[in-house]
């Protein structure tokens, strides 16, 4: 579970810019009350932990406690979407009543929640973040000082054997689309770790061939840097062949801000017409 982690992260960064909310919620919930390990936590709690994860500088350690926290963002975006189109369709079914309660810049706020092609590219950004940060993580372990063994056990831990025995978050609710884009990155991680296998063979036998104790001292001070010219930066990506490359903490946390505008739109949308509505949508909608 990310919330050991979470506390720890949260705990340990707690300072002015930590709201009063956020930092009592951490104190009494995640610290001291074992219960809250059966809930996530508010949107608000999960976004400063990525924040502190990966600002000012990522660490990349807990990049599987950084998916997880992600992915239970992501239940929290599909949660507005849901909630929009509720309200949508009450508003609709109420005006069949002359009884709309949805006034016209509200109306076109939820339409742009639960626009279907927004959410369909938002899901998929999501995916391609968590499935980039897997093989970001594959690609780090290929790294000294880990053991030869740790790309198989890391792989092992984002592509298991089945999809159906896993209880990651990140394996759940996956439609035949997001299963086939995370065959190919599984493919795709296997090929990477042989291929820096095939190319630590290479680099070894250049060694040999070396004559004097400082070219080998010099090869091996260059591993690093040959690393990342053949394979790049593990957590940077370049979507394009020409594009310029990313930082995966910044896309991570601009898919997050994302996610909490649209919550606190929603929130500001529900709180406008609640003395309009009759039926609460939160009552009918429940967060996966």
């Amino acid at each position: 579970m990310y919330k050991p982690i979470l506390a720890q992260v949260a705990h340990a960064n707690q300072d002015k810019t930590t709201s009063e909310s956020i930092s009592n919620y951490i104190q009494t919930e995640i610290l001291t009350d074992p219960e809250s390990a059966r809930e996530c936590p508010p949107l608000q709690v999960l976004a400063y932990g990525l924040q502190t994860m990966l600002l000012p500088t990522p660490t990349w350690s807990l990049t599987e406690h950084i998916i997880e926290i992600l992915c239970h963002v992501e239940l929290y975006r599909r949660r507005t979407v849901e909630v929009a189109k509720l309200l949508l369709q009450q508003d609709e079914e109420a005006a069949r009543r002359e009884k709309a309660f949805l006034r016209e810049h509200e109306k076109i706020a939820l339409q742009k929640m639960a626009k279907a092609s927004n959410d369909k590219q938002r899901r998929e950004s999501y995916w391609t973040i968590v499935l980039s940060l897997a093989r970001a993580d594959i690609l780090q372990s290929c790294k000294p000082p880990n053991p030869s063994y740790a790309p198989a056990q890391v792989l092992r831990k984002y592509f298991p054997v089945s999809l159906a025995s896993s209880t990651k978050p990140m394996h759940s609710s996956l439609n035949p689309a997001e299963i086939s884009f995370y065959n190919s990155m599984k493919a795709e991680c296997l090929n990477l770790i042989k291929n820096v296998v095939e190319w630590e063979e290479r680099r070894e036998a250049r060694n040999r061939r070396s004559h004097t104790d400082d070219q080998d001292q010099n090869v091996g001070q260059d591993w690093e840097t040959e690393f990342e010219e053949r394979f790049g930066d593990p957590f940077r990506t370049r979507p394009r062949e020409d594009g310029p490359a990313s930082d995966l903490g910044s896309i991570v946390l601009k898919f997050v801000d994302k996610v909490v505008n649209n919550n606190d739109a929603l929130l500001k949308v529900i709180e406008m017409i609640k003395p309009r509505i009759e039926i609460s949508p939160l009552s009918s909608s429940r967060q996966g």
